[in-house]
């Protein structure tokens, strides 16, 4: 695969999906402790802070690769999806992530 070309079918059979081919954007943050996501722009305003409704293997794969990938772009709902990618309208961004685990109340 050439630099700064998309991968073709026979390019993504030879690829590891768990490895990134740039680093994640510098400056933007994820902080995750289930079912609680918080991702901040680099001048640490927040970009999304609220809920994620993901299986028990996305937060693992959040916990064990530490990346999180953002899509973005003129869809509301997974049928949306298709005609904005079709289209070149989403927006892509990975950027460094870290999962947290809520401590367990004390008792007195």
């Amino acid at each position: 695969m050439t630099p700064g070309s998309l991968p073709t079918d026979d390019d993504s059979r030879d690829r590891d999906a768990g490895v990134l081919e740039r680093d994640p954007a510098p400056g933007w943050t994820a902080i995750a402790n289930r079912p609680d996501l918080t991702v901040r722009r680099p001048d640490s305003g927040a970009w999304f802070e609220g809920q994620v409704t993901a299986g028990r293997e996305w937060w693992r794969a959040l916990r064990t690769y530490e990346v999180l990938l953002l899509v973005t772009g003129p869809f509301a709902g997974v049928f949306d999806f298709r005609p904005a990618a079709a289209a070149g309208n989403l927006a892509l961004l990975a950027v460094r992530a870290r999962a947290v685990r809520a401590r367990a109340a004390t008792r007195p």
